[in-house]
């Protein structure tokens, strides 16, 4: 799609990305998700450069890695970004789009999105899974006295014969 004439017209996309255009996401997430939808506004700033801004939407389902079960999580995710030519470009601290020909492909843009929205690791919320808990399951720490090699003496029979120097 042309991004310079999407934004002379402040055109809107609406749309819904299906699961096979996101390649990239689904090596991430547990299992094949319903398609996402977004919606991108194309405009022009003050500048004249294309400006886009979005809102991505959908559930994703994880593997939750504090119980291993599965969790749906819901994406929502907005994003604002300037087209540019090439990554040398300023940006005035906006994310940037390069486009290419001044195009870009909105599937692999929504992908970006989405995988840059994602949680470092997908987890429920602290206790509302099945995750085993751990309070309690440590023994007293050794005194500060103690050696930390005095827990070998158990491992080595005390009638045991010396090995000679």
């Amino acid at each position: 799609m042309d991004v310079e004439e999407l934004a002379s017209r402040r055109a809107i996309l609406d749309g819904v990305v299906e699961a096979e255009s996101l390649p990239r996401l689904l090596e991430v997430v547990a299992t094949r998700p319903d398609a996402v939808a977004y919606r991108i506004e194309f405009t022009r700033d003050a500048s004249g450069r294309t400006r886009m801004s979005g809102h991505v939407k959908g559930v994703l389902t994880f593997v939750c890695q504090r119980c291993l079960g599965r969790l749906d999580w819901p994406l929502d995710a907005k994003f604002e970004s300037v087209v540019v030519g090439n990554a040398q470009e300023d940006t005035g601290g906006v994310d940037a789009v390069t486009s290419f020909g001044g195009r870009i492909d909105p599937d692999l843009l929504i992908e970006e999105e989405i995988l840059l929205a994602l949680p470092n690791a997908p987890v429920h919320p602290r206790g509302s899974c099945d995750a085993p808990s751990f309070h309690g399951a440590c023994e007293r720490p050794p005194s500060r006295h103690s050696s930390p090699f005095s827990a070998l003496r158990t491992l080595w029979p005390t009638d045991h014969p010396k090995q000679p120097d």
